[in-house]
């Protein structure tokens, strides 16, 4: 009859000369193995008479990646891990502030001014303290103000609604031809098929500058403006020293070739921009590639304040004359682009060494973190991928608010010669007086505007 083996109840497993610690010699709980290194049985226990200097200690001591092993198994093998004074306590080392602290402080305060219109602290702060999910609590192009008027009022940025090609010009004229940075968007139908024309993949054209935004309801264009838009708005799209800013931008300027014959440059991809002073400074630069960042996270990080981006607002019916909720909706997220442009321009040359601005986006380039040095990067994720989901759980606005969003908008209507019939010699046909603007919708369509 064969004698008890080692391991069973009977007697107990030898002690290792070395850690003295008994250990089941089984080919799963060995000492050693090539494959795996040093393992204690799961049954193994510390005898009680453990001597002070004891082995364990010294290979605790002796580096720390055997510490680690011991500390792993104090609870198993009874054995007390081994501190020094000078390490933290868990507690003072949460007390530490940190880069997120840093971050969090930075968010509660306005951002840094750096254009002429700049966000008014009163409504910085009463959005912060506004109910989260109200149209309140999210950032709007309606918080900005610029230098004071004539009259020493701080001006609001004015929403110019264009609904003719003949508006859309003299807005394009007037306001946006000598601008060297503006944001650029679109809309259109969630479920437009490119058989389906422009009234449905491209419903509406925005462009903001720091003291406005022009909102062109290409929708609603009569058929014989809508065949093609005019010289003014294809010379800002096509001129590369208008410098056009905005999230998926080449996806936007895609449409425009495809169903205005307009071919886009000086594109520039807010994405790319964030990514490059983001991730420079940390070095990582695998981070650094063109794939597209959603607004609503760039406003929030940069600009302190969530962007509304709710698809109940995205995916509606912009056939129709807009209502104040889409107004607000596609002003703010063109508007967006010159101040995220300027802040993160900002940062970028603030940087030590400063890395040169990302190439156009029309020119499929990749990133360049130095001189002649670019970065391998992925293709960029199309525009439908990039999902801004911030909802908003309250829709009741306040009076206060509503007025102050009416106030900023201008309905653009046409210029009407007015027709005086005069006698004189020699000439029966009437003559055409100057051109009288109107101020006031046509028709009841938009009657919540008047």
């Amino acid at each position: 009859m064969a004698g008890p083996r080692h391991g069973d109840r009977g007697t107990p497993p030898p002690l290792d000369p070395k850690l003295g610690l008994r250990a089941s010699p089984s080919p799963k709980q060995q000492l050693w193995h090539f494959s795996r290194g040093i393992s204690f049985a799961a049954t193994a226990s510390a005898p009680s008479t453990l001597p002070a200097a004891s082995p364990v200690s010294q290979v605790a001591a002796a580096t720390p990646m055997r510490q680690s092993v011991v500390l792993s198994t104090a609870s198993t093998l009874q054995v007390q891990p081994v501190t020094t004074d000078e390490a933290p306590t868990v507690d003072e080392v949460s007390k530490q502030p940190g880069p997120s602290d840093a971050k969090d402080e930075s968010r509660s305060r306005p951002p840094q001014p750096l254009l002429d219109f700049r966000i008014s602290e009163d409504a910085f702060y009463a959005a912060k303290k506004a109910m989260k999910g109200t149209p309140e609590s999210f950032w709007s192009y309606n918080m900005y103000r610029g230098p004071p008027n004539e009259s020493g009022e701080e001006q609001k940025v004015k929403i110019h609604y264009c609904r003719s090609k003949h508006t859309m010009e003299r807005v394009c004229q007037d306001y946006f031809m000598d601008e060297e940075v503006i944001g650029f968007d679109l809309e259109w139908a969630p479920e437009a098929m490119k058989f389906q024309g422009p009234r449905k993949n491209v419903s509406l054209i925005q462009l903001a500058s720091p003291s406005r935004v022009a909102l062109f309801h290409t929708a609603i264009f009569s058929d014989k403006d809508i065949a093609s838009l005019g010289p003014n708005f294809r010379h800002i799209m096509e001129s590369p020293d208008i410098l056009k800013t905005g999230v998926a931008i080449k996806g936007d300027a895609t449409r425009l070739r495809n169903f205005f014959g307009i071919d886009s440059r000086g594109l520039m991809e807010l994405s790319h921009l964030y990514k490059l002073v983001t991730f420079s400074p940390r070095g990582e630069y695998k981070s650094i590639n063109r794939r597209l960042v959603p607004l609503a996270l760039q406003v929030e990080e940069i600009l302190h304040l969530p962007l509304y981006k709710g698809q109940d607002v995205r995916g509606s019916d912009w056939s129709k004359p807009l209502s104040m909720e889409q107004i607000i909706y596609a002003a703010s997220d063109a508007y967006a682009g010159p101040h995220l442009f300027a802040t993160l321009e900002h940062m970028r040359v603030e940087l030590d060494p400063c890395p040169p601005r990302p190439h156009p986006a029309e020119s499929n380039l990749p990133i360049r973190i130095a001189k002649d040095v670019e970065l391998p990067t992925s293709d960029e994720l199309q525009d439908d991928d990039v999902k801004d989901n911030a909802v908003c759980k309250d829709t009741t606005v306040s009076a206060e608010y509503v007025s102050s969003v009416l106030e900023s908008i201008t309905i653009e209507e046409e210029q009407v010669f007015v027709e005086v019939q005069t006698k004189t010699p020699g000439n029966t046909k009437p003559k055409k007086t100057a051109p009288v603007r109107r101020t006031r919708p046509r028709d009841s369509k938009d009657g919540w505007l008047v």
